[in-house]
Formats: C-alpha cells, structure tokens, sequence
C-alpha cells in the first residue's frame, strides 16, 4: 500500500529539487522536472512528518515520528548532524542559514505536469501519465506523552541546551522570527510565547486566561517578512493578530466554523524604487514592502483574507469541498495556493477572490505543499503516496 506523503520542501535556489518526507520512514531529494530520483535518506525508525532545505540549500534536515533529526548535506549526502529529540518533530530552517527550528506535526480538473511516487509501495507507474551562520543552533520541541506532560524548546549548542519553558500543554509549533532575533511558540494550552533565543527568557506571554485571547488548543502559527506581527489560529475557529513589539493582540479573526489548520502574511514584495520590478532572485535584496493581507484556512474548506491594518475581513475563498491543510503565499504577485483533504490544490487572486488555478490527481487528502518562488509551480504531496507538480501558468 502507498504511504502518506507528509512534508515536501523545495530547494531555495535550485526549484526543480525537491525534498519529501513520507510514512516509509524516509526522505527522498528529487527532480520535479524529470521525475527521476537523486538520493534515498533512511535513519528513521518512524515517518518522516518534516523536511526542509536551509536557507542556501546547503542542507537538508528531515524530522521523524520516531524523535529524530537527521541534517544532511544535500550536494553529497552526508550526515552532518543527528539530534535525539522528542517523540515527534517538525523542523524549518531560520532565514540566516544555521539556526532551525523543531516543532511537532498536526495531525479531477488540469493534469499534474509531472509526479513522483517512491513513497508508494509498490511504484505507481501508471500515474506518470497525467502530467531557506554562525556555529549551528537548534531549536526543536518535546512532546511527552506522560500522564503529567512536560513540554518545552530545547535549543542544543556546542556545550548544553538552552530550554525555554513556559508552556502547559504539548507545543503546537515554533519557529524563529523572519530577522532571528526572537522565537516564537504555541501550544494546546491556548498559550503563545515570544522568546529571547539568547537568554531563553519570555519576552511576552498571552494565554486563554485573557479573556482576549483563544480558548481552544492553538494550532498554528505565522510571523510576517518585518518580524513585527504574528498571527495565531486556534480549533476554537478564530485567530488573534498581535503586535510582537507591544504585546497587544491588535485584533480577533472570527470567521470559521471550525478548527484553522493553516495561517500565512502575504509575501508579496512592492518595489521602492521607481522602474524596478521585483523578481524571485532580487525580492530579498530590494527595498521593498509586503502587502498588508493575512490568510487563515479552516476545517470549514474555507480560506478568509484580512487586511491587516483594518482586521477587516476582505474576501472569503470558498472551493475546496473539504478541510483546507495548507496554504502559500506566491512572492510576486497577491496569490496564494492552498490543499484540501478533498484531493485539489487552488489558486487564487487574493484580491479579486477568482479561482485561477483548479488542479487534481490525488486519489486522497493533499497533505504538504510548496510553491516555487517564481509562482509558476506547485508541488503537493498526499496521503496516496504521491508528489504531483502542476504547472500553474497552463
């Protein structure tokens, strides 16, 4: 039986490589272009719920069920660095390169331009028809499942861990800000922590005990490109717009039903500079400003856009027939693409709310998603087993 494909990442400077993760308990790097495999990763005792390239894509770093973290060398393959972590792991890398971040796992229209399926048992040939340094830091979070749970952010270095505990309940997901000078965490407790990565110190706390705040399990968690800004969703179908310099909760998203799954800033750059367009090589070098919209996906199969000065809600994306499990924002245009449990992956103009790409081919739930920083690709990996990468300009 094919096994769930449930984290794909594409390399920063090379789109055609691709990273994916799946429930073989294995990391593939491989070519979108051919389809043709590069180099099979084992190590995992466990699925393998996370991969991503660091931000030059001089690594590789899958995170496992199992409470590995395996870093790799993506031009050899070597290993160069295993961690022994908590029972399971999601990992991203920080923007500067050698810090990442560990955080646990969630749990037919226009062909595919092409696929990839190492992670289905056996090889689903008859599928090929339709077509981001200093010395490293880590960060990474436990999840004890004991009777009394404990639960923290370790942050290794070359003499001991750094931990940062301050939440109650099991970690949702952390990451370092956008610039790498602050950390930011959630958890099940209905908690949000900004952390100091140098002292390990809380530098804000907000918790379901403000009656401002979430009362549900907090599940996912963004940071716009400033750093200044984070946004949170919750199962209890709301997310909370905060100011990471203030401390105040700026604004309460309400506009689910159910459970937000994904959360994401807009990522798209606008030019300073008179007569300069931005393109996927200089967008993060130019002066530049992000467009104020932020997104939240719902178990509801909906997608709200909100602008982020006035909290006001712009647009409503309704499509997906299912739960919406992920979203990207594209760089160079107000575009996002998002999946659904449903098998499709969508893209739509965020301001006009029009459906600009309808895309299928799973034979179950999409799972991971990545859009390449040009916007002309999308990859998707789902529960079938399956990578398909769709050509979003066709």
């Amino acid at each position: 039986m094919p096994e769930p494909v449930y984290a794909m990442h594409i390399h920063p400077l090379d789109e055609h490589l691709v990273a994916s993760g799946g429930g073989d308990d294995k990391m593939y790097l491989w070519r979108s272009d051919t389809g043709d495999t590069v180099r099979v990763f084992g190590g995992h005792a466990d699925s393998v719920v996370s991969v991503k390239f660091s931000a030059n894509g001089e690594f590789v770093a899958s995170g496992g069920m199992d409470g590995k973290v395996l870093v790799y060398r993506s031009a050899t393959g070597e290993l160069a660095v295993e961690l022994e972590g908590p029972d399971e792991v999601v990992v991203s890398w920080e923007r500067s390169l050698a810090h990442f971040v560990f955080s646990p796992v969630r749990e037919h229209w226009s062909s595919p331009k092409s696929f990839f399926s190492s992670h289905a048992t056996p090889l689903a040939v008859d599928r090929l028809a339709p077509e981001r340094e200093h010395p490293p830091r880590r960060l990474f979070r436990r999840d004890d499942l004991d009777v009394v749970r404990y639960d923290s952010l370790l942050l290794p270095s070359a003499t001991c861990p750094k931990v940062f505990s301050g939440h109650s309940g099991p970690v949702s997901a952390g990451r370092f800000t956008p610039d790498g000078k602050k950390i930011v965490s959630v958890s099940e407790d209905s908690s949000f922590v900004l952390w100091d990565p140098k002292t390990a110190s809380a530098l804000l706390r907000l918790s379901g005990e403000d009656a401002r705040f979430h009362t549900g399990s907090i599940t996912c968690v963004a940071v716009n490109r400033e750093s200044t800004l984070a946004i949170t969703g919750s199962e209890d179908g709301t997310a909370r717009l905060i100011n990471l310099q203030s401390g105040v909760i700026l604004a309460a998203l309400d506009n689910h039903s159910a459970s937000i799954e994904s959360v994401g800033f807009c990522d798209t750059c606008v030019s300073l500079a008179q007569g300069v367009s931005l393109s996927a090589a200089n967008c993060d070098s130019m002066p530049c400003l992000t467009i104020p919209l932020v997104a939240t996906a719902g178990v509801d199969g909906q997608v709200s856009i909100w602008d982020v000065q006035t909290f006001a809600l712009r647009i409503v994306l309704t499509g997906h027939a299912d739960a919406v499990t992920q979203l990207a924002w594209h760089r160079l245009s107000p575009v996002l693409t998002t999946c659904s449990a449903d098998g499709t992956v969508l893209t739509w103009d965020a301001r006009s709310g029009e459906c600009v790409s309808k895309q299928g081919g799973h034979f179950g739930a999409v799972l991971s998603l990545g859009v390449t920083a040009d916007g002309r690709r999308a990859i998707s990996g789902g529960d079938d087993g399956v990578c398909l990468v769709f050509d979003l300009l066709q």
